[in-house]
């Protein structure tokens, strides 16, 4: 943001009384300071530790949800610094070292912990970017926490390949690219890879990673073996030794080395992992990419395709999650660089989506994903039921045939965070203008920007 756009206001008048909104905020904080024994008491041990795996760690197979006990705390920090009762500080800090020596007894069921070295031991970054607010948030409300520093640049230091013990390393700086779609302390995670991708209920809701596996149209072919085993040959094959878009999420982790220390390395790091995506983008015709290949190539173990990757443009989610990506790296972009430009890469994908949306009742659709053309794409519409075609082929009611327009399908609004991320930076009343644009007339009032 340039100097000249920012207001300052200076207030000299006494008041004589508080704003109704400061009482009913101060009033909130009183409330949920009272509140927190009600909540430690009903959902963890008296030590803290989570009421959750029930079994002995022994007797579990793998537990791969770490990221959601993080989650449950990550607020608490941010609490903290807004005025909540420092007592959530002490507990953040608590729940932090419980949770992860408590997961540090758990197997992954890939082979290892699934917390290895204080640290999630093989994971995607859409799930480690999700835990670990809670640690950015700690590092943020507790600068000066005796271990902040030193877990920061170990942390960090498992992506940029410091740490002796990882045999398979996270990151080839020559290609820049991560060196799997899951990557943790224990380095690229090619061992997390399963021979059968079989059928799950939550499949229901995302439909299927590849659409161009013989055989294989919806979930429910995968409760066949031999069209599970297929499958999963294909996603091993394709996503195991490829990076995906959502591993610039990693950027945070740097970051947070980065402003501990001052040191360059984690700078350099950052643009130079940031910029060879953005290059990606720009010879993909300004689409973004979610995968690239182990040279850096995008589609290089997708048949040249620019779709495919792990949470990327196919499965699960589509863009939600690449749009937070890359919203974070360019926010670290602007940080290191001082140039708001860098959220351009967000601000521009945007607009390439809503040049494909359509207006229902007002309230653009635009598509969240994308794969071949002409391909049966048929699963759950907990999403909506816009833009879908009669000629299904389960006899699921809840389920809906997708219809696509070359190649894109999934149309539904865009959320409003990233677009509003790079609003709070620019000042840009074309930002603005966007964020108006997309906003959910339907479903989402609370959602809406005036």
């Amino acid at each position: 943001m340039k100097k000249d756009k920012i207001v300052n206001i200076i207030h000299t008048k006494p008041e004589r009384s508080f704003p109704e909104w400061a009482y009913l905020e101060r009033t909130l904080i009183d409330t949920m300071n009272d509140a927190i024994d009600l909540v430690l008491e009903k959902y963890l041990k008296p030590d803290g530790q989570f009421l959750w795996p029930p079994d002995p760690p022994e007797k579990s197979k793998g537990v791969n949800s770490l990221d959601d006990v993080y989650e449950s705390f990550h607020s608490w920090p941010i609490f903290y610094i807004l005025g909540g009762d420092k007592r959530f500080l002490a507990l953040a800090h608590r729940q932090f070292e419980v949770t992860t020596s408590q997961f540090a007894r758990y197997p992954s069921g890939v082979g290892c912990q699934a917390v290895e070295k204080e640290y999630s031991a093989r994971s995607d970054w859409m799930h480690q970017g999700e835990g670990y607010q809670f640690y950015y948030y700690l590092n943020l409300a507790d600068p000066e926490h005796p271990r902040a520093r030193e877990r920061a640049v170990r942390f960090a230091g498992f992506f940029l390949n410091e740490d002796p013990t990882i045999t398979e390393p996270n990151f080839d700086a020559e290609h820049q690219v991560m060196r799997s779609s899951m990557t943790g302390s224990m380095g690229a995670a090619y061992g997390g890879y399963s021979d059968h991708w079989g059928y799950a209920p939550f499949m229901d809701f995302y439909g299927i990673p590849f659409y161009d596996v013989p055989g294989v149209q919806t979930v429910f072919d995968l409760k066949d073996p031999e069209k599970a085993k297929a499958m999963g040959a294909m996603v091993k094959a394709r996503q195991k030794s490829s990076d995906t878009v959502i591993n610039l999420l990693s950027t945070s982790m740097v970051m947070n080395a980065y402003l501990h220390t001052g040191e360059e390395k984690y700078k350099k790091w950052i643009l130079n992992y940031a910029g060879a995506w953005r290059q990606r983008t720009a010879d993909n015709g300004g689409i973004l990419p979610d995968n690239a290949g182990p040279h850096g190539v995008v589609g290089e173990l997708m048949d040249g395709k620019w779709w495919g990757g792990y949470y990327g443009w196919t499965w699960p989610n589509g863009f939600c999650f690449m749009a937070e990506a890359i919203t974070t790296a360019s926010e670290h972009e602007c940080l290191l660089t001082g140039d708001a430009g860098k959220m351009n890469w967000i601000r521009e994908q945007t607009e390439n989506l809503l040049q494909r949306g359509v207006d229902v009742d007002g309230t653009l659709f635009v598509p969240q994903k994308y794969t071949e053309d002409g391909s049966v794409i048929e699963y759950s519409i907990h999403n909506d039921n816009t833009m879908t075609r009669p000629d299904k082929v389960t006899d699921r009611p809840d389920f809906s045939r997708k219809r696509q327009i070359d190649g894109w399908f999934e149309f539904a609004p865009l959320l409003p965070q990233p677009m509003t991320h790079a609003y709070f930076i620019t000042m840009d009343p074309q930002d603005l203008s966007l964020i108006r644009r997309i906003r959910n007339n339907k479903t989402r009032g609370h959602m809406q920007i005036d």
